[in-house]
């Protein structure tokens, strides 16, 4: 939605909260000692950040133009003000126990800030004359970003530790919806920073509509990636993040026909592997890699191929090729899939060129199924592409299975 908010009397619609709500006392606050040049900025502002959604939306004490939002129980707002001809925002944390983890998700984003001397839950983000030509425009985006980055990084983890390897499993939570009873585990990609996690997590909106709980799992199992599977040539981390799925199912009265495992890229590889030492459990997997030192020597990730292989190998391509069949045969005779959807196109290879292999561990059980669909559509012309192209199915599959429903596609 693109609001449009003028000047004039007449209230306007922005977007607070999770209802549009009529009222310029909402929009406008204390302005009986504003001056021209802060109504003015307040209007601009309002205007150009009214696609997002704001809990309030106001001028405070006639000094401050305000846009306060929530992330989860986190309360949050960007205050701008105009003095000695600066245009400065800062970020504010309105309560002091939030203080810590707003400047650890800061940190963790690689974001320089300056606190202020007073007020140590006010971070200066943006600063910039009033007088330069792009000062609302570098404002706007800086709003925009640093809000993109606590989403991404202001999450409500929990670590479980393994007492069988000994690692933690990090993971968070989005609560499920109408007494559902279905779960779904879902893992990450490789992103641009390994705290981040596909579509922000319980923070985003992608997901939000699913009814199902949704646990999101981490891979920080090392300094690289280990796909939650290999370190140095053992499987611990696959040890650690299986024995957490079957705790967690366990200790929150889930059965294990109404779990599912789900991932993009490297996600869904995770969630075969997963699913693969568990008992009756449904895979949603898109665009897995099936070859993974192959993939990754293809894409140029050599330091997690490194990390995953044992440390005297050198030939790491095939031998972490070989460490996720030889894991899936090792589970083969009690294989733990009941139901598998794999998403792919005839352009990922690293995919599609192993499917007969994954397929095979299915035949031994006349309980276990394996759909895949594999779409010739020009604009999965790669696997970053067809990641891209397939996501809307992805998200819908994972909607009809939290409805207890498992479909033949």
């Amino acid at each position: 939605m693109n609001t449009k908010i003028s000047a004039t009397d007449t209230p306007r619609r922005i977007r607070l909260g999770s209802r549009e709500r009529t009222g310029i006392s909402q929009m406008w606050g204390d302005i009986r000692r504003a001056n021209n040049n802060l109504l003015r900025t307040h209007l601009a502002l309002t205007d150009r950040l009214a696609d997002m959604t704001w809990s309030k939306v106001q001028i405070w004490d006639s000094r401050t133009s305000v846009h306060q939002y929530s992330i989860g129980n986190v309360s949050l707002a960007y205050d701008t003000t105009q003095a000695d001809s600066l245009l400065t925002t800062h970020l504010v944390v309105r309560q002091k126990t939030d203080y810590p983890k707003v400047a650890n998700a800061l940190s963790k984003e690689g974001v320089v800030t300056t606190r202020h001397e007073r007020d140590d839950g006010r971070f200066r983000i943006h600063e910039v004359s009033v007088d330069a030509p792009d000062a609302l425009d570098t404002t706007e985006s800086a709003i925009r970003t640093n809000r993109k980055q606590l989403t991404q990084s202001l999450i409500n983890e929990t670590k479980w530790t393994d007492e069988t390897t000994g690692l933690n499993v990090v993971y968070s939570v989005k609560q499920e919806r109408g007494g559902c009873d279905e779960i779904i585990f879902l893992f990450t990609s490789i992103r641009g920073k390994q705290h981040w996690i596909d579509f922000d997590g319980a923070n985003g909106d992608s997901l939000s509509p699913n009814r199902a709980r949704i646990v999101f799992i981490q891979d920080d199992f090392g300094a690289q990636y280990t796909y939650n599977f290999a370190y140095e040539g053992k499987t611990h981390p696959a040890t650690a993040t299986t024995n957490f799925i079957r705790s967690y199912i366990d200790d929150h009265g889930y059965s294990p026909q109404k779990t599912t495992l789900a991932g993009m890229s490297k996600g869904g590889t995770s969630a075969i592997v997963a699913g693969a030492a568990l008992r009756q459990c449904t895979i949603v997997a898109l665009a897995p890699q099936l070859s993974v030192g192959s993939y990754l020597h293809t894409s140029g990730r050599h330091q997690i191929a490194k990390q995953m292989a044992p440390p005297e190998q050198h030939g790491r391509i095939r031998t972490v090729n070989n460490l996720l069949w030889d894991y899936l045969t090792d589970h083969s005779e009690h294989w733990g899939i009941e139901t598998a959807y794999i998403l792919t196109s005839e352009n990922d290879p690293h995919c599609t060129n192993d499917l007969w292999r994954l397929a095979s561990y299915f035949r031994g059980s006349s309980s276990s199924h394996i759909y895949t669909h594999t779409t010739s559509s020009s604009k999965a012309h790669s696997h970053f592409a067809t990641v891209q192209h397939l996501i809307p199915l992805f998200l819908s599959l994972l909607g009809v299975i939290s409805f207890g429903l498992r479909p033949s596609i």
